[in-house]
């Protein structure tokens, strides 16, 4: 019978090297890391959690137990690595949950950028 080959096996050059990708250079950071999250006050209170899936339940009490200046998005992946359950990796269910966070007005999160706050 003949070996199934898959098409990623099958784009593999034959000298051994990796396949060049399309995906943008980065210079060793993550996108977005140098976001800053930061928990939504309203009367000194924070705003209501409301409904939202547990996940994302979690990543608000994270951004809360750092305090009222906010965590870097580096930071609050590694506060959650351990704490939040999923198969994924922490920084890919942080991104997916990001714009929820936002537009349910929980927490607001800022560009912290060098090139952001060189601009500011």
């Amino acid at each position: 019978m003949a070996k199934k080959e898959t098409k990623a096996a099958a784009a593999a050059p034959a000298n051994g090297t990796a396949p060049a990708t399309n995906a943008p250079a980065t210079g060793g950071v993550e996108r977005g890391s140098g976001d800053l999250f930061v928990r939504v006050y309203k009367d000194g209170k924070p705003v209501e959690i409301g409904k939202m899936p547990p996940q994302a339940k979690v990543i608000v009490n994270a951004v809360e137990a750092a305090g009222k200046t906010g965590i870097k998005r580096a930071e609050l992946v590694k506060n959650l690595t351990g704490v939040l359950v999923t198969r994924q990796p922490v920084g890919r269910i942080v991104s997916y949950y990001t714009k929820l966070l936002k537009s349910s007005g929980t927490v607001e999160i800022k560009d912290e950028t060098p090139a952001a706050a060189a601009a500011a």
